[in-house]
């Protein structure tokens, strides 16, 4: 009788992957996450007493005032139509319910957020690729330099990043992809997910593109997966829109900031990170509104207001298609390269690791080690015919969402569990070809990695983030607490750094509070030297005119202010003061009326109602007297 040869067990990777005991790897897993929030708690509470968390500046002053007037007034529907994404302001102001608005409790949330999300990440990276991946994965997310940084912003990131980790679980747990009840969970997280980012919709395309693929290579004919994940989509989506057509009797699917975003990264002076652009001032007109309206002479609702802007970019593509296709290939190199490209130094790493935070100084984990590792478990990975064209496909449409606009750290944040959970793999398949001598499979992912490397420090231009703009905003939150020399020195410093409107026009506001007039005028006037445009300066240079008698010198301001935004509702009431003091009663008559149409101030219409009534009386006896 012939015995049958017994040849020796093969193992595959994936079974080289599976840990020999179970407990240990669950007991690693909660210690890495307890670590990670450990490194975000204390990084919270070092940079508490910053003013950068005592006064809040540009979005987070933004979604944190949103949140309070939610909160303080009780409506919750709102009465405009959604500008920016409503999805974090809204979940401020149901904390603000439990807690009070307390920016540390915020950011204390937010470092328990972050931790949940290495879970995710784990737990996805584990469905895929196997326990001892997934805990590097882990590791990865726990000591990422940047996923800490923000999780103590108040921004809705570090909830955008939670979101896209969760969505990430769900997709790997996909085994059949015609498992309809799953595409409609994943849907509904995509579309919650747009509610604090309406560009992450992209990935709903990109699993929509995935499944239409992968039921006609199975020449599966039951398209209901791909119903039921845009049903699951839409839900959420349709409810904002919805609420907007309700409030705003306009059509805006989430939020109308999507044009001036769009023309932000797509016009003859964009560089493919965020630049303000020339022509108005953005900080007193996000929208572009009032520039828009100005152009086009017409009142212009919130979605046109948005298309004015979106046009304006393609006509810019259309018309300068070479520098349009060389600006996208900027964007491209800045998507990958290591530095952050922060949108102001609000949310710089590099200014709060060099002035408020130990945590920060750590040797922690950052995006180039983190892109350059997931090369690698990609390329692995689609070797090893691992299931991954899921989150490929996701990865992909998160990445063109944002080069659509430009780049800038925050919008690249949400497609980082994704390249997380492959850097992780990437890792591990190292160690494994180190382990069984393999090197030769090292060859093409080492040359992808030296391309990359390469391209970055000859290829991507580098900008110098100096800092300004951070004591700008430091300055001005001294002028706010009335600490005038405090603030003097602030934007003296910033215009050390670098001269620029905002700097000399809060150094001539602290000035013109400490009495020194004509030292207050010679910076306002620097200030409009470098930005001829600015209403703000024109105005506040007016009011101090005004208080000096020199009313000629006022006017002239005041006129330029409303010349320059015609919705300047306060210039009309200084110039309607001017003439009533002037006792030209006919024009001050006009100009007040005017400031009545443009205000929501209930106190200040009673009193313009006064003075109008006091106008009215002098011109009937004047009238008399003749």
């Amino acid at each position: 009788m012939n015995k049958r040869k017994q040849h020796p067990k093969k193992f595959s990777k994936e079974a080289e992957s599976k840990p020999k005991n179970k407990n240990h790897y669950s007991q690693l897993i909660w210690i890495i996450i307890a670590i990670g929030f450990m490194l975000r708690f204390i990084y919270v509470i070092e940079t508490d007493n910053t003013l950068f968390f005592s006064y809040l500046f540009s979005d987070s002053k933004i979604y944190f005032d949103w949140a309070n007037k939610i909160h303080t007034a009780g409506n919750w529907m709102g009465d405009k139509i959604f500008f920016m994404s409503p999805g974090y302001p809204y979940l401020l102001a149901a904390i603000f319910l439990f807690f009070g608005s307390s920016i540390i409790i915020i950011r204390i949330i937010q470092t328990i957020i972050s931790a949940v999300t290495i879970y995710f990440i784990y737990k996805s990276a584990e469905n895929i690729f196997g326990k001892t991946p997934a805990l590097i994965s882990a590791f990865i997310a726990a000591f990422y330099n940047i996923f800490i940084f923000y999780s103590g912003a108040i921004l809705g990131e570090t909830i955008q990043v939670l979101i896209i980790s969760i969505i990430c679980f769900n997709v790997s747990r996909v085994e059949n992809i015609e498992s309809k009840y799953k595409w409609f969970k994943i849907g509904m997280f995509i579309g919650l997910a747009s509610f604090f980012r309406a560009s992450i919709l992209s990935a709903g395309a990109g699993l929509l593109i995935y499944l239409i693929i992968q039921l006609r290579k199975n020449r599966v004919s039951n398209f209901k997966p791909l119903l039921f994940l845009l049903f699951g989509i839409a839900i959420p989506v349709l409810i904002v829109t919805t609420r907007n057509y309700l409030v705003g009797k306009d059509f805006v699917l989430l939020s109308s900031n999507g044009g001036i975003n769009f023309y932000i990264g797509n016009n003859e002076n964009a560089l493919g990170v965020y630049v303000n652009p020339k022509g108005f001032e953005i900080f007193n007109d996000m929208p572009g509104e009032k520039y828009a309206q100005k152009v086009t002479g017409q009142k212009l609702s919130p979605s046109e207001v948005s298309s004015y802007w979106y046009n304006e970019g393609l006509e810019f593509i259309k018309s300068q298609p070479l520098e349009a296709g060389i600006l996208t290939l900027r964007k491209i190199l800045f998507y990958f390269d290591d530095d952050e490209n922060p949108q102001s130094t609000n949310v710089n790493i590099d200014f709060f690791r060099e002035n408020f935070s130990t945590v920060l100084k750590l040797p922690l984990i950052n995006f180039q080690i983190i892109l350059l590792s997931a090369i690698t478990g990609i390329y692995f990975a689609a070797r090893n015919r691992k299931k991954i064209w899921h989150l490929i496909s996701v990865l992909i449409a998160l990445i063109i969402s944002t080069i659509i606009f430009f780049v800038i750290g925050r919008f690249r944040l949400v497609a980082m569990p994704i390249f997380i959970i492959f850097s992780g793999y990437g890792v591990f398949s190292i160690y494994q070809s180190g382990l069984s001598k393999k090197y030769i499979s090292l060859l093409v992912p080492s040359g992808i990695i030296s391309l990359i490397i390469v391209m970055q420090y000859f290829f991507i231009p580098n900008y110098s983030y100096l800092n300004f703009d951070a004591w700008n905003n430091l300055a001005d939150a001294e002028f706010q607490n009335k600490r005038f020399d405090t603030a003097i020195s602030y934007a003296r410093k910033s215009i050390s750094i670098q001269e620029n409107e905002i700097s000399f026009y809060l150094l001539a506001n602290c000035l013109a509070a400490k009495g020194e007039f004509n030292e207050a005028i010679k910076n306002y006037n620097l200030a409009l030297k470098l930005n001829p445009n600015s209403s703000m300066t024109y105005f506040n240079r007016g009011l101090l005119f005004a208080q000096q008698g020199n009313f000629e010198n006022a006017m002239q301001d005041f006129y330029k202010t409303i010349e320059i935004d015609p919705m300047f509702g306060e210039a009309y009431r200084n110039i309607a003061i001017i003439q009533y003091i002037t006792e030209n009663y006919e024009q001050a008559l006009k100009y007040f009326n005017k400031y009545l149409t443009m205000t929501e101030d209930e106190q200040a219409k009673y009193t313009v109602k006064q003075d109008i009534i006091e106008i009215e009386k002098r011109l009937r006896n004047k009238e008399m007297k003749k």
